[in-house]
């Protein structure tokens, strides 16, 4: 299946964990260049804080999954619904 195949939804949350691991790679950058530790942590704590409902979510689970993952979830689960929402209003044009 190519990627014009692809429903809107799988589209969104595969855009969705792209822009994430993006912004993962971007902090972990952001730390060997400057030396700094600590701005890493802060920029990686905001990305993570924008999936904050997700995490709660995930406490249900019996098991424990790190952070990182339950991010690249969330990013996953927020373009996919952006992606459905896009899909809708399209099918209806």
């Amino acid at each position: 299946m190519s990627w014009k195949g692809l429903p809107y939804w799988l589209k969104g949350g595969i855009i969705g964990s792209c822009i994430y691991l993006v912004l993962l790679l971007l902090s972990y950058v952001v730390v060997i260049l400057t030396g700094n530790a600590w701005m890493g942590i802060g920029i990686s704590k905001i990305i993570s804080s924008i999936t904050l409902p997700v995490d709660y979510i995930l406490i249900l689970f019996p098991f424990y999954l790190p952070s990182y993952i339950t991010s690249l979830v969330g990013y996953f689960l927020y373009g996919a619904i952006f992606g459905l929402i896009y899909g809708k209003i399209k099918s209806k044009k």
